[in-house]
């Protein structure tokens, strides 16, 4: 009894009361305060923690480390699998990135100093709806292709982006800043050093 107890008093009083206050000045949203009181601290740490006592040889040292044990162990089996639950009905799961339809395999560029760029592009884009030629990319970067609901497409100047795209940019690494500049402001890239063959 006194271990359920512990544990549903660290679970849903302690917790909360120690993540709220300090998480409080780093302007964390309501939200995702409460998610870190639910998530808590688990894992191999407070059972190392626990054995401190223990080995100390204090006369309460067992029963320090039984708590912590069986509330660890709680936690983890009892929470853990309710955190994708908590954090959708919190409005704070993020959907994953969409992989792209198609792999573009890299053979012929062993000496250029280049990388291939993947950029998804989703329907919040500022990117949707421009052209290529308008997106004003630096010399030495180019769009050598786009992803298109499973089809390749072959850009050109007036071709224009649409959410769901991915678009392949091959820059030269003196480039690859202003790359960046130009379109990560919106959309994440995830990029391979060229040279090699990389499935994007």
């Amino acid at each position: 009894m006194l271990l359920w107890t512990g544990a549903v008093v660290l679970v849903l009083v302690a917790r909360p009361l120690a993540a709220v206050p300090l998480l409080w000045p780093f302007r964390f949203s309501a939200a995702e305060q409460a998610l870190i009181s639910w998530v808590g601290l688990k894992g191999a740490v407070p059972v190392i923690l626990a054995t401190f006592p223990l080995m100390s040889g204090l006369p309460d040292g067992r029963l320090i480390f039984d708590v912590v044990f069986f509330v660890v162990l709680v936690s983890a089996t009892l929470q853990g699998w309710t955190l994708p639950l908590f954090a959708s009905r919190l409005g704070l799961q993020e959907e994953e990135a969409p992989r792209p339809p198609v792999s573009l395999e890299l053979r012929a560029l062993r000496d250029v100093k280049a990388d291939i760029v993947e950029f998804p592009v989703d329907a919040r884009s500022p990117l949707v709806g421009r052209d290529v030629q308008d997106l004003g990319l630096p010399e030495g970067a180019v769009i050598v292709m786009i992803a298109r609901e499973g089809s390749m497409v072959v850009p050109h100047g007036a071709t224009d982006i649409r959410p769901g795209d991915h678009l392949f940019v091959i820059a030269r690494d003196d480039a690859r800043p202003a790359v960046d500049r130009v379109i990560t402001a919106s959309v994440s890239p995830a990029s391979s050093r060229s040279g090699c063959e990389a499935e994007l």
